[in-house]
């Protein structure tokens, strides 16, 4: 068994997922031994309120310092633990710090602020994260912070009235700003760093942090980003929530903020949030471009001007994979008060003034059109819903792909499992819980619409799809018409005439799209 490779027990023991299994193989020889440990200590998770020990807060005065570091000495956590074993802390590749013992606790509850009070950044914790960087091999560092966030608490001098959160804006800060620092650290640097998560992240730009030489420095460094952006919600008046000043500040910042610093080198982007963002709130990226940008994953991203499209487009020299998770065309946009001229809200903070209805007329035909034709290293496209609960579709979870119902079978599908349709979306500023509404909620045209310019100057939705038959036609005359055949051919795909917006394209020249829409969005 010793002569074997080790590549091929690695191999072997990246197809074992469970832990007893793999604290079994480690008894067969001293090798397999060597090579299941470095499995089994490759990620680190740990919960930093466990590591609450009753230790006053850390108000980074001298005395608090040294206290830390008379602690420190011992250790107190099978993290700390692992740090003291050579062996084992070369083992460790990702390190992940949850702080909440319940981050997704539910907040409507009356007992929540009885069980979850704001918690306090402390020296326990303060050690925890400062080790982060002990690690020689580390490439991922994850922070996942409650989900339920609040900027000022209790009825604050904005008017609103917001429930305290567990994780408060100062405790968030205090954990972000320790992570940078330690990170930046020259005495223990970490120069196979590449991956930032950050999961639950407060739409809140702290100036002490973002502001600070440690977080300019360890953006420079990553290659992939990773944020699930959370926002404030107040119970009491929910339509309040949209004029909550940190959502729209937030937004407006992120590109300058979070993507410039990184922007030369960053490989991978995943933004997530847990409502709609794009137009409201807007958030406008022709200001940052990614030369280097193969991977780009958006959550919840709205369309509603071709800019946005074209943004994506500009990294057709680089972009391999595009996933669009919940990332609705806005095809109807009622607003109250004034415009921009791109037909922005001037104050978006504001629910009242005149309503302005126009509508925006690029479809998604369109647009796979445009892909086609700008992306071609484009290899995969997903285009679909996944699992927003806890985050499971910003951890790694299935999207499930757009469709429509197949013509093989007459357009019936099972009426308990509906295909999920391509994302149409309304935006209908109001004084309801929320302005994002369907085509049934959102009003007929009106003499006052103010139309947007799009891909075209009429209205595509109000003519028929091309049939897939005629389209095949017309692509045997294509000079790629080999590329398109063989890729239907490969055993285990499923075929995009069958209505699966994934695409594995064969080619990095090739980007063959067939596509079935509903002339009629919703």
């Amino acid at each position: 068994m010793d002569k074997f490779p080790a590549e091929i027990f690695r191999l072997i023991i990246k197809g074992v997922t469970n832990t007893s299994d793999l604290k079994n193989l480690r008894l067969v020889s001293k090798p397999l031994s060597i090579l299941v440990t470095e499995k089994l200590f490759s990620h680190c998770s740990v919960n930093i309120q466990n590591a609450n020990e009753g230790y006053d807060n850390d108000n980074g005065d001298d005395e608090s310092k040294e206290v830390a570091e008379m602690h420190s000495a011992i250790p107190r956590t099978n993290f700390e633990k692992i740090i003291r074993v050579p062996r084992l802390k070369q083992a460790v590749r990702s390190v992940r710090y949850v702080t909440s013992l319940e981050p997704y606790a539910n907040s409507y509850l009356n007992s929540y602020a009885e069980k979850h009070p704001p918690q306090h950044f402390n020296i326990s914790m303060k050690r925890i994260i400062e080790k982060c960087n002990r690690f020689p091999n580390l490439t991922t560092v994850a922070v996942e912070f409650a989900e339920f966030c609040t900027y000022l608490g209790e009825e604050d001098e904005r008017g609103f009235y917001l429930i305290p959160a567990e994780d408060s804006h100062e405790y968030r800060t205090a954990v972000l700003r320790e992570l940078f620092r330690s990170l930046n650290d020259p005495r223990y640097p970490t120069p196979s760093l590449t991956t930032l998560s950050l999961k639950n992240l407060q739409n809140v730009n702290d100036a002490s942090l973002t502001g600070s030489k440690d977080f300019l420095a360890v953006l420079k460094k990553i290659t992939n980003l990773r944020m699930r952006i959370v926002v404030e919600y107040e119970k009491a008046t929910p339509e309040s929530s949209w004029s909550l000043p940190p959502m729209h500040d937030f937004f407006a910042e992120l590109p300058s903020t979070w993507l410039v610093p990184c922007a030369d080198n960053l490989t991978s982007l995943t933004i997530h949030c847990i409502h709609w963002w794009g137009y409201f709130p807007k958030c406008d990226l022709r200001g940052v471009h990614f030369p280097k940008l193969k991977k780009l994953e958006l959550g919840n991203y709205t369309f509603s001007h071709d800019w946005q499209l074209d943004w994506i487009l500009s990294h057709g020299k680089t972009l391999e994979v595009l996933k669009l998770d919940d990332c609705p065309i806005l095809a109807g946009i009622r607003h109250l008060g004034d415009l921009d001229n791109e037909n922005y809200a001037m104050t978006p903070m504001d629910n009242g003034g005149v309503p302005t209805i126009w509508h925006y007329k690029t479809k998604w035909a369109d647009y796979f059109q445009k892909m086609q034709n700008n992306l071609p290293k484009l290899r995969l496209l997903q285009v679909g819903s996944g699992e927003w609960e806890m985050g499971e579709n910003f951890d790694g979870g299935e999207i499930r792909l757009a469709e429509e119902p197949s013509k093989d079978v007459g357009g019936t599908y099972n009426r308990f499992d509906p295909p999920i349709a391509y994302p149409y979306k309304y935006f209908k500023r109001n004084r309801f819980s929320t302005p994002w509404v369907d085509r049934r909620h959102f009003p007929e045209n009106i003499s006052d619409e103010k139309p947007v310019g799009g891909l075209y100057d009429n209205d595509k939705r109000s003519q028929p799809e091309r049939d897939q038959c005629s389209y095949d036609a017309s692509m045997k005359n294509n000079e790629f018409n080999s590329y398109c055949y063989a890729f239907r051919a490969i055993k285990g795909l499923e075929l995009i005439s069958n209505t699966t917006i994934e695409l594995h394209f064969l080619h990095a020249t090739v980007a063959h799209i067939f596509i079935f829409l509903d002339s009629n969005p919703s």
